[in-house]
């Protein structure tokens, strides 16, 4: 016949082997405050670099805005400069 012990109730077996429950409690704490102190860290870790991206990621787009008002600017320029062919046409016909 099959004994029916509960898993959860580990104070006879555990008095038994002279193991103190209150030190295993104590145990899991320490292991799980490591633990959450290693999350912790990786996360700050990832923080930074997300930071560090966010600022490269500025430093782009306003590279890219300036190039993009600078080359208006050229083409406007650039129009100003040339004669349309209508233009062109009617200062022949002058």
């Amino acid at each position: 016949m099959r004994s029916l012990v509960n898993p959860n109730n580990n104070s006879e077996s555990s008095q038994e082997n002279g193991d103190n429950p209150a030190e295993d409690t104590e145990f899991d704490d320490e292991f799980r405050e490591d633990e959450m102190l290693k999350l912790l860290a990786e996360m700050d870790a990832i923080n930074i670099a997300l930071d560090n991206i966010e600022k490269k990621n500025d430093e782009i787009n306003k590279h890219i805005k300036d190039f993009l008002k600078e080359t208006r600017e050229s083409r406007k320029k650039e129009e100003e400069e040339v004669p349309k062919p209508e233009e062109a046409n009617s200062v022949d016909k002058n």
